[in-house]
């Protein structure tokens, strides 16, 4: 799924994202992705959520890389959030 969000490719990204989830649903880089995803789009609630859901697995998986760049990205968000 990065590879299309760096393109820009939103539908294809959200085809690669969903086929991975539909195999582990718990899988801490697509949850982050779909938050990098949606801060781009600028649904900022939905972004919150997959940040959250990408910690909370990267913790259960103990990847620490995945965990402190959602983490990052949450924080980031929840201090600062977007103005409308």
């Amino acid at each position: 799924g990065w590879s299309y969000l760096a393109l820009g490719d939103v539908q294809r990204t959200m085809d690669a994202l969903n086929a991975a989830l539909a195999i582990d649903p718990t899988l801490e880089a697509a949850h982050y992705n779909y938050g990098k995803l949606y801060e781009s789009l600028g649904k900022y609630e939905n972004a919150l959520d997959a940040f959250r859901k990408s910690v909370q697995f990267a913790k259960e998986h103990r990847n620490t890389s995945i965990e402190q760049a959602a983490a990052s990205r949450l924080n980031l968000l929840i201090s600062s959030p977007p103005t409308t």
